[in-house]
């Protein structure tokens, strides 16, 4: 067998979106493309793998009889899987008016969330990565053409969700890719740790000719968060051996502005005799400036965004039996966020180098570099091999511009760099698989693999001093002039006490076969051991059948063990900052230093906390795959996922018995503490249908309909009480969180029309009730209700290598409600974090794209 088995050239995939299936009782009527009949399911596995070949070289990746790896780790029609695949088509990625991958597969695949508005910097800041059936992002392992990517630098999630580590799947350019295959399953035993949600595995590009060139222009109808971007690729040959092909997207997207007028009150009240009065005060008279200015005090929006990311691909044929491959990959993005401003009272303020107050804007620099190559070898009847080398590294560097360090006083500086945090892996792997002739239906099909990986946690520059320390000056004026000033700048930076670095390293090794029993009995069996440094031995494995009833319907079910190491981030980060306890008596006890320190230490210990474990979970589904007649599918899958040792944050520990902790530890002047630790066990029902239906409507026309129904309820099963001290490790929004701060559902209806030159599509998601959990008063918890947005586009082929498209995303410029008052904590902010679109309107925008 030649290399050919190895490699995949690429022309474009059929044009569909996905949506709502079951919805509609009239959908379960509606699915998808047809795949291969009864005749394909009785080809050898040799045709099979040579079929995946032209398929996924051809890359027709409709989502219903496209070829697909992830999972089997070989060519397997997606109709054909005994797990649920989406498989996303790189013309379904060109559509909506997507600039990055996250943004693209968020209006595509039902299954995938994660929130795309965030004002500021919270959680994973510029980092965007991907919830699947509602689990944290870390628990979604991401691949490239097959391999493991290396996490981020991210100690905390995106609001509601929590996990760290996670990869970044915005550093890959978009224009790269040639398909996503979404494995929706439990995969901890084919790929290991972060396989408990699934898996994304994104495809790149392999053409030996060819190119393309994009240009896009966007803006919401408010006028701001202008975008342009440009993206393109070239391919190739190497000699008629092998392919190169470059990839790279640019994008600048300035940041969007929702802010409402500042609810607080911002001055000092004014004495009879002249002197300063705390703001709430009821003596006094109201500081004449009071009523102005209400709506200038800041924005509150989408950050500003910069972004450039590059790879190059290669695949050569040094013999017929042997390829080399690989690839590299930067990514630069920088993320200007604006942060909660401070209104002139604030202790935090210096009153005489910002008189009306200050909000701080932050900035993340990251930087994501990779490097992957390997060979493949063809042995014939002993089988396939592949040896990889992986490396990947992310490190972001921050920087706050128009703050104060208020201990400095008038010496103060009003932008401070705050350092540095590197996040690094390597990994090297070998597969092997089989093609074992033993009388079946087709041959066993058998894969093992062996793979070692390093990964590895720092904080590689601190700050500048005065993001950290103190300056020894008192507060200069105002109702609390001559009390102690907060240690640091507004936005605090790395500390040397907090510099930390931690490391592990993973052996591990699988075994799995796919038994074709009968033409129609499909059994799948994966087992995998892995050793860490940190944590000892873990096994998993995963049972996976399928029974095809007849041609139009089959049967699928699995039931798998995940497993999921903490982070070495949460392992080792830990961090000082300055939370005031000032009140509005104008008295105020010693500064309040806060700390979070690493879960294992005697602090943690003492008030309850303790080394970490890992998560383990069980994944049950069960399914049916139906094909009623040509053009048309539906699949429906049910699944149960328990996640056990979830880890989260304590909420800032405080009082007596706290104190007493921090000076045993000797860290005295910490008054306020928080951990991670393994605190809830979860269970998540949920249910996955996919369905299309494709019509010819004559010569050079075409109608493709498609639905997306993804429904999940968690339950919280246990919190971990805290048997050591008497403190609650937890407020309330962390608790619940999980169980209503994400949509009950989400729905996604598509419309793909093509008459000759004309096409237009329209693009329907509808979001489930979902509710803002707030931390400690449940009379505050807000519930949204269901609410959809329509996205609409046209384009025109004006040559056969020329396109210009226009469209318009939440084309009715829907927003969610509004904060109440008591929520609008840094008195602008009318939005909560949690929205799954955001809440920045309508956006139109204009594309022009040429292949050459």
């Amino acid at each position: 067998m030649t290399m050919a088995y190895f490699r995949t050239k690429i022309r474009s995939g059929a044009r569909s979106g996905i949506g709502l299936a079951a919805l509609l009782a009239g959908l379960s009527a509606l699915p998808a493309h047809a795949a291969d009949t009864a005749e394909a399911a009785a080809e050898t596995a040799d045709a099979a793998a040579e079929a995946a070949d032209d398929a996924s070289a051809a890359a027709d990746d409709s989502r219903e009889d496209g070829i697909f790896v992830v999972g089997t780790r070989r060519g397997t029609r997606v109709l054909e899987a005994a797990s649920l695949i989406d498989l996303v088509s790189r013309e379904e990625l060109d559509q909506g008016g997507a600039i990055t991958l996250q943004q693209s597969l968020f209006r595509i695949s039902p299954s995938f969330n994660f929130p795309q508005g965030s004002a500021a910097r919270v959680g994973g800041g510029a980092t965007r990565s991907a919830s699947l059936r509602g689990q944290n992002p870390d628990l979604t392992l991401v691949l490239v053409n097959g391999k493991r990517r290396h996490g981020s630098v991210a100690t905390g999630g995106t609001f509601p969700y929590g996990g760290a580590g996670y990869a970044d799947i915005n550093a890959i350019p978009l224009a790269a890719i040639s398909r996503v295959e979404v494995l929706l399953d439990g995969a901890s035993a084919q790929y290991g740790s972060d396989a408990i949600a699934g898996v994304l595995n994104l495809g790149l590009r392999e053409n030996d000719s060819g190119g393309g060139l994009t240009a896009t222009l966007g803006t919401y109808k408010k006028g701001d968060g202008e975008t342009g971007a440009l993206s393109g690729w070239i391919g190739t040959s190497l000699g008629g051996r092998g392919f190169l092909n470059v990839s790279a997207d640019y994008s600048r997207r300035g940041s969007t502005d929702r802010s409402g007028p500042d609810i607080r009150p911002r001055y000092f009240r004014i004495a009879d005799d002249g002197s300063l009065l705390p703001t709430n005060s009821t003596a006094g008279t109201a500081d004449p400036r009071e009523p102005y200015g209400r709506d200038r005090v800041g924005q509150w929006g989408n950050g500003q965004v910069e972004h450039l990311a590059v790879l190059a691909n290669f695949g050569y044929d040094l013999t017929d039996q042997l390829q080399a491959y690989g690839w590299v990959n930067y990514a630069n993005t920088n993320t200007r966020s604006w942060v909660n401003p401070q209104v002139p009272s604030s202790p935090s303020n210096i009153r005489a180098i910002f008189p009306d107050g200050f909000q701080v804007v932050g900035e993340y620099y990251d930087d994501n570099y990779s490097a992957v190559g390997g060979l493949k070898y063809d042995a014939g009847a002993s089988g396939r091999f592949d040896l990889s080398l992986i490396y990947g590294r992310h490190a972001r560097d921050t920087h706050n511009f128009n703050l104060v360090s208020p201990s400095y006083g008038l010496d103060s500086k009003t932008d401070l760099y705050s350092g540095q945090v590197t996040a690094e892996q390597f990994t090297s792997a070998l597969d092997y698989d089989l093609d074992i002739d033993a009388g079946l239906a087709r041959p066993i099909a058998l894969q093992a693999g062996i793979a070692f990986r390093h990964e590895r946690w720092w904080i590689s520059k601190i700050g500048e001093e005065q993001s950290w320390n103190h300056g020894g000056v008192p507060i200069l004026d105002g109702s609390q002039a001559g009390q102690p000033a907060g240690w640091g700048g507004t936005e605090q930076g790395n500390a040397p006490w907090d510099v930390t670095s931690g490391n592990r390293q993973v052996f591990s090794g699988y075994i799995g076969a796919d038994f074709h029993l009968t033409d129609k009995l499909l059994v799948e069996i994966t087992g995998r051991g892995e050793h860490y440094s940190d944590f000892g031995w873990t096994a998993t494995g995963k049972f996976s059948a399928r029974y095809d009833i007849s041609p139009a319907l089959a049967l699928r079910g699995t039931v798998s063990n995940g497993y999921h190491a903490p982070s070495v981030g949460q392992l080792a980060y830990q961090s000082s900052g300055y939370a005031g306890t000032w009140n509005h008596s104008g008295i105020t006890p010693e500064p309040n230093r806060t700390r979070q320190v690493t879960p294992g230490s005697t602090v943690a210990r003492a008030l309850g906390g303790g080394p970490l474990e890992p998560e383990k979970a069980l994944n049950i589904s069960a399914g049916f795959v139906l094909r009623p007649i040509e053009n048309a599918s539906l699949t429906v899958d049910v699944y149960q996922i328990d996640v056990d040792n979830r880890i989260v944050t304590t909420q800032a520990l405080t009082g007596a018995v706290v104190e007493a902790a921090t000076a045993a530890a000797g860290i005295p002047d910490y008054k306020s503490i928080t951990f991670f630790t393994n605190g809830l066990d979860t269970r998540t029902r949920g249910v996955d249908t996919l369905a299309r239906y494709g019509i010819s409507l004559g010569q050079d026309a075409s109608l493709d309909l498609s639905g997306g129904f993804s429904l999940y309820d968690t339950t919280v099963q246990r919190v971990r009480a805290n048997t050591v001290s008497s403190v609650a490790l937890f407020q309330r929004n962390v608790i619940l969180n999980p169980e209503l701060g994400t949509p009950e559902y989400k729905i996604v209806l598509g419309a793909d029309l093509t008459v000759g030159k004309f096409s237009a599509s329209l693009n329907q998601l509808f979001y489930g009730k979902y509710t803002y959990v707030h931390p400690t008063n449940a009379a505050n918890d807000e519930v949204y209700g269901a609410k959809g947005y329509t996205n609409i586009e046209a384009t025109y082929r004006l040559t056969d290598s020329t396109r210009v498209t226009v469209g318009a995303n939440n084309v009715f410029d829907t927003y969610p409600a509004q904060f109440i008052a008591a929520n609008q904590v840094n008195g602008i902010n009318r939005y909560s974090f949690i929205h799954p679109e955001g809440a920045n309107g309508a956006y139109y925008y204009a594309r022009l794209a040429v292949d050459f």
